[in-house]
């Protein structure tokens, strides 16, 4: 099978971000580390953009200038964890975060051609979007020689992009590349289990 693929199209966009952050400790027990993060993404210029009907078929196209603004997006990620110390060698901490992805990995499955994309955001393509619950147990054994935790997490994704169902890559040629794309939820959970040596040699602890 021959794909043309016609011209390298290229997508252009500006990105920003500003943020801001703290740690300090509410008690001897407790100590918190928060912030926010604001970013904004805009698509923008040059860009050929073709308008579908409802069976598919190109009905017209806008085209935008250098530096044009055609879509913009922006939205605040706040994150935060607490350490609440038991004792001096066991803790537990808690964290949620949240954040957002302008920027897209597409792949295309149903051929065996080296197809991943990375996609910005456009008018059609909306941000990812994610937001993670973690929550675990840490502790410190034999003198802080080895540190161990468990921890659980639980993450619930939005905007998540992929190929539509049948598309192929000469079927962007004339048209948008966001036009084949399409958009779901995602979630993911599960746990880790962590243990880390930090000081010795292996040969002198396997002794014990």
């Amino acid at each position: 099978t021959t794909f043309d693929l016609g011209k390298l199209v290229k997508l252009y966009a500006h990105d920003a971000a500003v943020y801001v952050n703290d740690e300090f400790d509410l008690s001897e027990k407790i100590k918190i580390n928060a912030g926010v993060r604001y970013s904004i993404f805009q698509h923008i210029g040059p860009y050929v953009k073709y308008t579908k009907d409802n069976v598919g078929l190109a009905t017209d196209t806008t085209t935008y200038a250098n530096n044009e603004p055609i879509s913009t997006y922006s939205g605040f990620e706040p994150r935060a964890s607490v350490r609440f110390q038991l004792n001096r060698n066991n803790s537990l901490k808690a964290s949620f975060t949240q954040n957002y992805q302008y920027i897209h990995l597409v792949s295309l499955s149903s051929v065996s051609l080296p197809t991943d994309i990375w996609m910005p955001s456009t008018s059609i393509v909306k941000p990812q979007l994610g937001r993670q619950y973690a929550m675990g147990f840490f502790k410190n054994i034999k003198e802080d020689m080895f540190e161990t935790s468990v921890e659980v997490y639980y993450k619930t994704m939005f905007n998540q992009t992929e190929y539509k169902e049948g598309a192929l890559p000469d079927a962007q040629v004339k048209d948008n590349l966001d036009n084949q794309l399409t958009q779901g939820t995602g979630l993911s959970y599960g746990s880790e289990f962590f243990i880390k040596k930090r000081t010795g040699k292996w040969n002198g602890w396997i002794g014990y």
